[in-house]
């Protein structure tokens, strides 16, 4: 024999499960009425110190933990990660290219921004860097001068020092 109780719940099952949309319609209707963002913002501006200071102390107790939880975010979010990784990149190597006369080559006049690269004009300041970090190294030197902007096919005739007139 079924109470009361459990026949309300079953009979709220089958009405929600029969106006998904409007149960969701009021769901969003009540969160932007109930939102706290705001009175959050303010609290949090009020009390910045005290969070970080918690903050820092939760991570170096449960450092374990918090790696455990790192690594599971980034594994599930690999997509994600590597989407704004490319932004950020791509959004500096324009910048550089914008610093050093813009994005074309400096020998053909290509303008094909991908196959464009920072090339050191003089070999002695060329800093030891992998595929992307010469945008990095350049910026934390503060865009110093004697590098130019290149298309690959003119740094490799330049590296091997002969001046051909290359394809743009």
């Amino acid at each position: 024999m079924t109470t009361n109780k459990e026949a309300k719940k079953k009979y709220a099952k089958r009405w929600r499960e029969a106006n998904k949309e409007r149960v969701k319609e009021n769901n969003k209707i009540w969160r932007e009425k109930n939102s706290r963002k705001e009175s959050q913002r303010i609290w949090y501006e009020a009390n910045k110190e005290r969070v970080n200071k918690n903050t820092k102390r939760w991570r170096e107790v449960n450092k374990d933990k918090r790696k455990e939880i790192c690594s599971k975010w980034r594994e599930a979010n690999k997509e994600r990660i590597n989407k704004n990784v490319k932004e950020r990149r791509d959004k500096l190597k324009l910048i550089v290219f914008d610093i050093y006369g813009g994005a074309k080559c400096n020998v053909c006049g290509c303008e094909d921004i991908y196959k464009l690269c920072v090339s050191c004009v003089n070999k002695e300041i060329l800093p030891k860097h992998g595929r992307n970090d010469i945008y990095k190294w350049l910026k934390h030197q503060g865009y110093p001068k004697g590098f130019q902007i290149i298309c690959f096919d003119c740094r490799r005739i330049y590296n091997h020092g002969t001046i051909l007139a290359c394809r743009a």
